[in-house]
């Protein structure tokens, strides 16, 4: 289409709205789309979604990603970086939010983010080996953020500064 928007229903009214929409035109030759979106409360009572936006060319083959932070209630973008992952694309799930940190999963790392200005905290990973995260399962848990890799290698972060707490290698699928 021309266009990818985010659209807003009012539960006890059933009324639709829009909320934020980016014109294809303003991509070059990328098809656009967003992904499930992750949202918390400010300290002032507003929403706020953190967005991923995917884009995507076939001739010849590209991809990138952005991530946008927006505030419903005031209708503004907080932040944004164009081109957030160098790897395109982005895991299939929405970003964890916790405390002031949102967790963001891309191909192949994690990224920490301060959620209020979008300054990157802390970033792990190791795309130089292949082993995608791009459909991997992660979570929070306790003071660690816990992901699988695509090896099957599961790894717990220290979910303050990105270290590796330990790993655990060839875990079945689950």
């Amino acid at each position: 289409g021309d266009s990818t928007r985010i659209l807003y229903c009012h539960a006890d009214l059933g009324d639709w709205r829009e909320i934020l929409k980016f014109r294809q035109e303003d991509f070059e030759n990328y098809e656009i789309s967003f992904q499930i979106p992750a949202a918390f409360t400010n300290e002032e009572g507003d929403t706020l979604l953190i967005l991923k936006l995917d884009q995507i060319t076939i001739a010849p083959f590209d991809s990138r990603l952005d991530l946008y932070c927006y505030n419903m209630t005031q209708d503004t973008m907080v932040w944004s970086h164009r081109q957030f992952d160098p790897y395109g694309g982005a895991n299939i799930l929405p970003p964890l939010i916790e405390g002031d940190y949102v967790y963001y999963v891309g191909v192949f790392e994690v990224h920490c983010l301060d959620k209020n200005t979008g300054v990157v905290q802390w970033k792990w990973g190791y795309p130089e080996t292949g082993h995608s995260l791009q459909g991997s399962n992660f979570l929070l848990y306790q003071d660690k953020f816990i992901v699988k890799r695509g090896n099957g290698n599961l790894y717990a972060l220290d979910k303050g500064t990105g270290a590796e707490q330990w790993v655990i290698e060839g875990v079945s699928n689950a």
